[in-house]
């Protein structure tokens, strides 16, 4: 799949799961990401098969796609993006 579908991808998985889902579960939450910038990392993660550590790497590398799912730049880790969602 060519890059700019990708982004594409990560766009309006983001929009949506913005308008469909409150930012925070609870207000305890340490606000490092929202639910709905998670849910895009991990709808991108799902279609395009990529490992937990694939999906860190594109976070890295693709600042474009950091700025379009909201995340703050720049991502210090990307594993605590992504590390709540990980099987214990």
């Amino acid at each position: 799949m060519p890059h700019q579908t990708l982004l594409a991808m990560a766009q309006r998985s983001y929009q949506l799961a913005h308008r469909a889902m409150p930012d925070y579960a609870s207000k305890f939450s340490k606000r490092t990401c929202t639910q709905p910038q998670l849910l895009a990392c991990l709808i991108l993660k799902a279609y395009r098969r990529f490992t937990y550590r694939e999906m860190e790497a594109w976070l890295v590398a693709t600042d474009r796609g950091v700025r379009l799912t909201g995340l703050r730049r720049p991502v210090t880790n990307p594993a605590d993006v992504l590390s709540s969602v990980k099987s214990p």
